[in-house]
């Protein structure tokens, strides 16, 4: 599968769209219309089929605004590795401290996080696969574990709930009314 590159610049009040590969250049309205513009262009050219070909799409900013823009990403870059180095020093910490005695409300008011967080911070993260639940169906969930977004009634299951605790150890409940149990988890 060949690949094009697509060079976008701003032209007036208009992205321009160059394709160096065949020589040549289309414009789009806005940013999002720049993938669909630019596969236009080369199928019309090449006579193939706008999903044959991949496309490798380089965005220019307008030159006045390119440096604060480049600024910007880089930034935000750092901003998340900072967050994530921070995220992981607080869970050390939050470890560190529960090993030498320290209760949870206490070592969330050292961190200056909630103990709900603390809690977070030393359980194992649940592994949970996402995707659709038959209503009827019976679903594995760890005992502890948290669900972080309200299943929409209908995809709820009903009949049996197995939940499991790192034993091993079953814990079945009977589920009959949906919509009790979309309200238990909204």
């Amino acid at each position: 599968m060949s690949t094009y590159t697509v060079n976008v610049d701003r032209d007036g009040t208009a992205w321009r769209i160059r394709v160096p590969e065949i020589a040549r250049s289309t414009a789009a309205r806005n940013l999002a219309e720049v993938e669909v513009m630019a596969r236009d262009l080369i199928s019309l050219v090449t006579d193939q089929e706008p999903d044959a070909f991949e496309i490798a799409i380089n965005i220019e900013p307008p030159s006045p605004v390119r440096t604060i823009v480049e600024q910007a990403i880089e930034h935000r870059a750092q901003a998340d590795e900072m967050n994530q180095l921070a995220a992981a020093e607080i869970r050390e910490a939050a470890a560190q401290l529960r090993t030498r005695g320290v209760t949870a409300r206490d070592t969330a008011q050292l961190l200056g996080v909630s103990p709900q967080r603390v809690s977070q911070l030393l359980s194992k993260p649940a592994k949970v696969k996402v995707g659709k639940v038959k209503v009827g169906s019976k679903v594995k969930v760890k005992v502890g574990s948290k669900v972080s977004a309200a299943p929409a009634v209908g995809m709820v299951p009903s009949g049996k709930l197995d939940r499991r605790d790192e034993k091993g150890k079953e814990d079945r409940r009977e589920f009959k009314d949906e919509a009790k149990i979309a309200a238990k988890y909204r």
